[in-house]
């Protein structure tokens, strides 16, 4: 983009990360995301909400919580939001998903006075 001279603002740029997130096209996105820093386009909250609803929903959490710590290391607007932990937390295990305890491990987390 910024090649062919143009000079989009965080929003474009927003718009376009999401649309290559919907398309699977992650490491594109990845790759607009870096240019947009390199290119002095500072990225905001949404555009990290984005990238993590997106790779959450793909259990890439390492690269996740490798943008969390980035959020936190840069403050201000950028801290991780209300929206940002709602993407974290849909992206866990549900508890239907988790297997009943059973012998054993069933007597130590169930107790008859509880």
């Amino acid at each position: 983009m910024w090649k062919k001279g143009l000079n989009p603002d965080v929003v474009i740029c927003n718009c376009i990360i999401d649309a290559l997130c919907f398309k699977k096209r992650i490491p594109e996105a990845l790759q607009v995301f870096t240019e947009m820093k390199q290119q002095g386009c500072p990225p905001d909250v949404a555009t990290y909400n984005s990238l993590i609803k997106h790779l959450c929903k793909i259990q890439r959490m390492e690269k996740v919580y490798e943008l969390l710590d980035e959020m936190e290391q840069k403050k201000g607007s950028c801290l991780p939001n209300a929206i940002t932990y709602h993407y974290l937390l849909k992206s866990l295990k549900k508890p239907e998903e988790v297997p009943e305890p059973s012998g054993e491990d069933r007597e130590k987390w169930v107790h008859d006075d509880c």
